[in-house]
């Protein structure tokens, strides 16, 4: 028995029959009950419980695959593959290359970095120690300033190089053959060019003469570099300095390198004008060193007067004139430790350029006496040097130096103290600390 749906939106109670009217058909009737779907579709009703509950589909039932059979795989025999060997300590060891250029002391060649190539900075390094021979590496430090931060190079102060970072460019110049070092008397680090480093310097235009490196490298060597060749290059490396070092005791800033004349250089000169020397001896005209000096001089500053040199070529046409003409002793020639040449700003007949001597130990008095009066000849007339200098430790062997020379000069009444050219300064550590040179028992 049906139940009346009571509609209350209808006046008359009127019954819903299931017949649904179609508008899209022309008064057709659907004989079918149709549910219709609509804005109450969401909704749980409670069921009747005379009504039956749907069935619920039973859900397939998962049948497990078959699988394949397992077939036991063939073993293949493996040969095993061959262990290289282990090699400790790097590059092979080939004993035949003990003690050739380019290997270290075993035998292993010295490869360095692929990409490392020299450059300017590192070519001037290997020049100061083409032409001094020896070096530390604290004295290298003193040619450069470091380079500053591109945001601190307007305000902040130059330093020069520090001894870590040349010793770090060193090392490297060392692997690619450069550089070859040695210990001196206290087992510090001595550092010196070899000839590819000497060639390493010539292609970056340094060293353009053909005698301006040594003819006996450090590679040549053998003995333990001495204290006096080693302060002749950092007193060197000073002058080259552009910290000025010796602006505020002789007033001169920092010079070229290629202005700093070393002995072997002067050694040279003279050794090249002794054919005349010789053949002036040959027509019987029996001439010392220190007369046939003058006569070149002499020449020289003719040559000047009539306009055939300027005073700024006369020392580059004449070198053979920074051989000092030792008055008063048999060698008759004495050749300073080196020689600062300031004759490219000369402009007239008196000199400027500096003979340095490295004093380190005490001679004799009959040995001063000489040296001091051929000092005394050459600043009287200011043709060649204009100052001399000395340069002693910091020590009592120094103290005992400058009161000799004092001594000589007010003896043999020569006026060199007096004079304000002849001077004795103090050689100090980088550090400023005093020079000590000790050495070992018996040295």
């Amino acid at each position: 028995m049906l139940d009346k749906a009571i509609n209350p939106m209808l006046d008359d109670d009127d019954e819903v029959t299931t017949a649904v009217v179609n508008p899209m058909l022309e008064d057709e009737e659907v004989s079918e009950p149709v549910v219709s779907a609509g804005r109450f579709t969401g909704l749980r009703l409670p069921t009747r419980p005379d009504v039956a509950a749907p069935v619920k589909p039973e859900a397939p039932v998962k049948v497990p695959q078959q699988q394949p059979p397992v077939v036991a795989a063939t073993r293949v025999p493996v040969t095993p593959a061959k262990k290289k060997p282990h090699r400790l300590g790097g590059p092979v060891v080939k004993p035949e290359n003990i003690g050739k250029e380019g290997y270290d002391s075993l035998g292993r060649k010295k490869t360095g970095s692929p990409r490392f190539k020299p450059t300017e900075l590192d070519a001037l390094f290997l020049a100061h120690l083409a032409k001094f021979r020896v070096a530390y590496a604290e004295d290298l430090a003193e040619l450069a300033y470091a380079k500053q931060l591109p945001m601190n190079a307007a305000t902040a102060t130059p330093t020069l190089l520090s001894e870590r970072a040349v010793t770090k460019r060193l090392e490297r110049l060392r692997a690619k053959g450069y550089v070859a070092t040695r210990n001196d008397k206290r087992g510090k680090t001595v550092w010196g060019a070899t000839q590819d480093g000497v060639e390493v310097a010539r292609s970056f235009g340094l060293l353009a003469h053909e005698n301006d490196a040594h003819p006996k490298l450090f590679t040549d060597m053998g003995w333990s570099p001495s204290d006096h060749f080693l302060q002749i290059s950092r007193i060197a490396a000073r002058f080259a300095s552009p910290a000025g070092m010796f602006q505020d005791t002789l007033d001169v800033g920092p010079v070229a390198h290629s202005a700093l004349v070393a002995e072997h250089q002067i050694g040279s000169a003279f050794a090249r004008a002794t054919d005349r020397w010789t053949a002036l001896k040959g027509d019987g005209r029996e001439l010392d060193y220190p007369a046939f000096r003058e006569s070149v001089l002499a020449t020289a500053q003719k040559k000047v007067e009539e306009g055939r040199l300027s005073w700024n070529e006369m020392l580059s046409a004449y070198p053979v004139l920074w051989m000092i003409g030792n008055y008063g002793d048999e060698k008759q020639a004495h050749p300073c430790d080196f020689i600062v040449n300031r004759e490219a700003t000369r402009t007239g007949p008196h000199s400027e350029s500096i003979a340095v001597e490295v004093e380190l130990s005490i001679k004799s008095w009959d040995e001063y006496v000489a040296l001091l009066r051929s000092f005394a000849k050459e600043l009287s007339t200011l043709a060649v040097f204009g100052y001399v200098v000395y340069l002693v430790p910091t020590n009592k062997t120094g103290r005992d130096i400058e009161k000799m020379l004092r001594a000589v000069d007010r003896s043999e009444d020569l006026g060199l103290f007096d004079s304000g050219r002849f001077l004795v300064l103090p050689i100090y550590n980088r550090d400023g600390s005093n020079l000590e040179l000790r050495r070992k028992l018996g040295d």
